[in-house]
This record gives structure tokens, sequence and C-alpha cells, in this order.
């Protein structure tokens, strides 16, 4: 093995030194060329590595940019973080982003762990949040991996809330999270490395090559929490740290084989390994809770695939079949903790898979002057396989018994809807219609109106009938599933404006409301690890959100949610969904230096309820601090520190568990050309 030496202690010169020998390693080689031989030329990728500029870079504070979907067709209460908005964030991972945004209720225990996330007081483990339009599997009932997600793995994030997200085939009837990998139209290359808190390890790596024929991306990361934080609350004795590792890669391809044909697929594979504390039952709460334990774990194998075909038949009329895999296999030993003092282990293994057609056609029409007159046309038909097979052990009194799953359903699917705008005016209507072999055949209907009433500002509401049946693997993972959940149904409708009052200022307020019967909820009231069916439940509530760019070089805007979530069946709020959540953030670059600032201040709301035994049980209100500040080295290199929740608030999410104090990361970002 061969060293290189830089012998200038300036971080300028140490910076290009490491450059320098990253190229006479042929770095740049080694991630890109095998691409350039299949979708480029020679001379295009000449003309690429002649474009490199060997200046600082400037910082374009993206938040001026509407951050409501501008396409004229739309009426339903959506949120697009570009990019650049995912990466401006300074955050490692997506669940961390989400926390905050309008509607979404997201958290973890820890980082590195799977979050707990529900849109609007709904959850589900399959269909909530969706990769290329593919479902991903959730771990169990409102907790998805979303950690090994990095802002770099990613193009685009669509926060899609109320009934207008049943267009895009959704189950959960609150919306959905619609993740779109990274698609990069350039030849490029990266590398992060990034170290703190907890002795976390993370790396991230990516390449993508571009040419007149297509493109691919590929993204590589990994995280080691070595030490990790507390899961059980330390305020209860529970002193031990659990740990967190995991292992992700993804890969995106389109080509362009004809004029009028586009193929594009992903792949995506992630392994990931988390230490859990136990469960226990603390009678003065009614309430079962988490304690310490050094032997309970959960291992996650997740494959996510899709491959679709687009084809332009004629100018009017564009067809797409896609089709996908979603599979996530679980290993798992649950440890709970009787009250004679010993402790019960359950380990299992329940592996889910999704496989899916969907054949989508569309029409398009345009008339009159300009394009203020146009109609969509959209339908066709999807089927889809569930599965769920594995098997679960458990010792009670020294007794083994082994027991199998396995379980299945199909589902048939037709589906029509239109849109268009005619003058200020716009609508969409669509229904859904899906047969399951075993609960039968039942639609999902919407209709939006929009009024562009001026030309800063449109008025919006949307009104559907949803009906969501449990997942396999909500119903049949051992422990964590119930086998007696009903399907959920909702009526829901919300009334809304995007405003821009400034060139620089974009305001969007929403109201909503949403009647669901049998929704899957988790009541910690009721001392059961599963979800179970919540009969009637009303939420309600108000969005709002602000964009202010107050220079060329800085802007704030605010996110807050309030939500008014009532149980009739016990009489309490829904846990996770917090009556009150915010999100404040500021981005500011300086005028002479090549240093830039993100500061976010997190706001979620308390809960209590008074339990049989006439105590309070709940959370309290929480607020969390972080920064980050970046410098850019040169072009090509970027130093940066993160703190995170740096006002060390530890109020718990959920009672009897933990919460993460002060953390703070360093890190260093290299595009190798």
């Amino acid at each position: 093995m061969s060293f290189i030496s830089c012998g200038s202690n300036s971080v300028l010169s140490q910076a290009d030194c490491i450059i320098g020998f990253l190229n006479s390693m042929q770095l740049r080689k080694f991630f890109v060329s095998p691409l350039l031989l299949i979708i480029s030329s020679p001379t295009a990728y000449a003309a690429q590595v002649a474009q490199q500029v060997e200046t600082l870079p400037t910082l374009t504070i993206t938040a001026d940019a509407p951050f409501t979907e501008q396409d004229p067709y739309n009426t339903a209460t959506l949120t697009r973080v570009p990019y650049k908005e995912l990466i401006q964030s300074g955050k490692r991972d997506i669940a961390g982003i989400l926390q905050g945004y309008t509607g979404v209720a997201a958290g973890s225990v820890s980082r590195g762990y799977p979050a707990r996330l529900s849109i609007r007081g709904s959850a589900g483990a399959l269909g909530m949040v969706t990769v290329d339009d593919i479902p991903l599997m959730g771990v169990t009932h409102n907790l998805i991996n979303l950690a090994a997600f990095t802002s770099e793995s990613l193009e685009s994030m669509d926060i899609v809330r109320g009934p207008g997200a049943y267009r895009y085939a959704n189950t959960a009837l609150g919306g959905v999270i619609r993740l779109s990998t990274r698609d990069n139209k350039d030849t490029n290359a990266f590398f992060r490395m990034e170290g703190g808190s907890f002795d976390t390890i993370s790396e991230t790596a990516g390449a993508s090559a571009a040419g007149n024929l297509g493109r691919a991306t590929v993204t590589l990361n990994r995280d080691d929490i070595l030490t990790g934080s507390n899961i059980s609350d330390p305020a209860l004795g529970n002193r031990e740290n659990d740990g967190a590792r995991s292992t992700m890669a993804i890969g995106r391809y389109t080509l362009y084989p004809t004029d009028n044909l586009e193929l594009n697929g992903t792949l995506l594979y992630n392994k990931g390994h988390s230490d859990l504390d136990g469960y226990k039952y603390f009678p003065q709460l009614s309430f079962l809770g988490a304690t310490d334990n050094t032997r309970a774990f959960a291992s996650t194998d997740t494959w996510l695939a899709q491959q679709t075909a687009v084809l332009t038949v004629s100018p009017h009329w564009q067809s797409s079949l896609k089709l996908g895999l979603s599979q996530q296999a679980l290993n798992v030993r649950l440890a709970i903790a009787r009250p004679l003092g010993d402790t019960l282990y359950v380990p299992f293994e329940f592996t889910n898979r999704l496989l899916l057609a969907n054949w989508r056609n569309q029409h398009d029409y345009e008339w009159g002057a300009g394009d203020s007159n146009r109609l969509s046309l959209h339908w066709g038909g999807a089927v889809q396989e569930e599965t769920g097979d594995g098997s679960f052990i458990f010792n009670l009194i020294q007794r083994q018994r082994s027991s199998p799953i396995n379980h299945q359903r199909t589902t048939s699917t037709g589906f029509a809807g239109a849109d268009f705008t005619l003058g200020q005016w716009s609508a969409s209507a669509g229904v859904r219609v899906n047969h399951y072999n075993d609960f039968g055949t039942h639609p999902n209907y919407y209709f939006g109106l929009g009024w562009q009433v001026l030309p800063q500002l449109k008025l919006r509401g949307t009104a559907g009938v949803g009906f969501r049946v449990p997942s396999i693997n909500e119903m049949w993972t051992p422990m964590l599933g119930n086998a007696q959940l009903k399907p959920e149904r909702a009526v829901s409708g919300e009334l809304g404006l995007d405003w821009q009052p400034l060139d620089k200022l974009s305001i969007t307020l929403t109201g909503f409301y949403t009647r669901y019967h049998n929704l899957i909820a988790s009541l910690p009231e009721i001392p059961v690890i599963a979800p179970i069916n919540a009969d009637r439940v009303r939420v309600q509530g108000l969005e709002m959100a602000w964009r202010y760019a107050i220079l060329a070089n800085a802007s704030l805007g605010t996110d807050y949610t309030y939500t008014d979530s009532h149980n009739e069946q016990t009489g309490h709020n829904l846990i996770n969904t917090p009556p009150h959540s915010a999100r404040f953030f500021g981005d500011w670059q300086a005028s002479q230096l090549p240093v830039t600032l993100h500061l976010e201040g997190i706001y979620t709301g308390g809960w209590q309820w008074q339990t049989p035994q006439d105590t309070s049980v709940g959370v309290d209100d929480s607020f969390r601090v972080n920064l980050q500040m970046s410098y850019s080295i040169q072009q090509n290199a970027q130093v940066y520190i993160r703190g995170e929740n740096l006002n060390n608030n530890r109020n718990p999410m959920i009672p009897t568990f933990g919460s993460p104090g002060v953390a703070v990361y360093g890190g260093i970002k290299l595009s190798l050309f």
C-alpha cells in the first residue's frame, strides 16, 4: 500500500492535495467510464470535463421557489421538496427532514431507527410511502424505515395530503409521501463522510453518467451508530445505549431507444440491524412501555425494484407499463418482561412481498389561445399480489412452540380519471375500483375544484371517499400484527388557498376534515403492541406554510399544523397526531465568504389522558433547535458541522421511551469532478 504526503498545514492546500490525490488515482475514470461507454460519446465526455471551473461556488437560496405544486390541474394539497431543498436542510436522513412539515407527524426514538409516521391521523404499513411509485414496506403499522435514505439519494419528495392522494394509487387514507430516487442529468461523482455523537460514522458515495441516449445514477450509503442513545427512558432507571447500522444501494437509469419510447428502472437494496429494548407493563400507567434489554434486536433486509416502459403512441396518447417488486424480510427477537420478574423472548422471521403490474394510459388535449384550456384523461388497470410468510418461536414455561405463517392476497384494479382547466377554473375527478380476493370489491373516488381568482391567488377544494384493507404485515406479523383487523373507511374534504402577495412571499393555507370508521391505530391505553381498530375517529385541523426570500442570500419559512383528533371509542386524541406541530427555519449565505448557515426549530405539542387509575399519562411539549454551518473550500470540496437538538430537549414522543440529547456531527463532501 502506498501513501501520499501533503506538506502544507493550510486547509486550502490540504484540500488541493486531497483532490489531486483522487485525480492521480483515476477515481474519476473508475466510477464513470463504464457508463459513458454505453450512453455517451467521447466528444460529449471531453466537453463535460472542459467545463470544470476552479472558482468558489455560489449558493442559490431555494426558499423563494414555489413549494406547492404549480401544475394547473392540481387541486390537492401538495408540498414538493426538490433536491436542492433536501440538500440545503443539511440533515442526514429523510425521517429527520420530514419532521415539522405540514400534515405530517414523524419521529424516531433515535437516528438510524424506523420512524413513526402518520399523515392527518392516518398511517399504514404499505402504500403510505412510495419509491418511484412502488410501495415501500413498513416494519409494522405506522413504523417505516426511512433512516437509510440520505438526502443525496433522492431527486425529490412530494407530500400529498387529503383525498387528492387517491389518484396516486394511495392506500393510506390521509395522504402519501412520494420519494423519487436521484436521477442526475449530468455526469458527476461525489463522496461524503460524516462522524460525531453516539460514535457515529457515515459514508455516502454517488456517481452518474449522462449522454444523448440516456443516463444512470448510483448512490451508496453506510451508517454505523456504534454506541447509540437510550431507547428506554433514562429517567426510569434505564442506562443501556442502543446502536444501529445500515447499508443501502440505489441505482436508477433512463434510456431513450427511440424517439417515442422511454425505458426507466430502479433497483434498491437495504440491510439494517438495530438493538431493541424490551416491553414492560406499567400498572400505574395502564401502559405497555419500554425497558432495558441487551438481547433484543431487529434486522431488516429490503429490496425494491421497478421497470417502466413509456410509449408515445400518438401526439395525444401516452401508454406506460410498470412492473414492480417490494420486499422486506424481518428477523426479530422481542423481549417482554413478565410480572414474576423473568423475561419472555419471542424470536420470529417474517417476509412480506409485493409484486405488481400497472398499465396506464393518458390522453392530453389543448385548445384555445395559449394553453389555458386543457383536458387530460387517464385510465388503465393493475394487478398485485401480496404475500407474507415466516415462523415464530417463543419460550413459555421452558417449552418451545413453533408456528408457520403463510398468507396471500391478490388485488385487481381498474381506474379512470379526468383533469381539465378552462380559463380560471380547474377540476380533477377519478375513481379506482379494487377487488380483493379476501375483502370483496370497493371503490376509492375523489373530486377537486380550483379557481384562479387572481394571478397571485388560487382557491381549491377536494373531497373523497376512501377504503383501505389492512396490509398482510399489519395483520400477520407475529406480536406486531393483528389478524382481527377490519378495513378502514374514510370520508374527507379540504378547502385551501395558494397566495403570493409579494414576489418573494408564498403562502398556503388549508383546512381539512376527515371522518374515519375502523381506523387502524396504536392505542397505548389498551396494553397491546399490535394496532387495533378505532371504530369512530374524527380528525380536523388547519395547515399553514409560508416562504419568504428576504434578500438574494437569505430566506425564512414556517410550517404549522393544528390537528384535533378525537377517538370516540376511548375519548382520547390519537397519540401519533400531536395537536400542534411547527417548523421554523432560515437560510443565509455570507456575501464575502463561501459560508452558509441553516437554522431550524421544530416544535411538537404534547398530549395527556387520564387512566382508569385516575393518573395522568402523556408527554410534554417539545422544541428542538438544529443548526448547520458549511464552508466551501473550493468548487468541489465542502466541510460542515451540524448540531441537532442543541437545546438538549429530552422530552420523549411516547411515555417510557427515551429521547436523544445534544448531537454534533462534522463532515466533508468532495465532488470528484
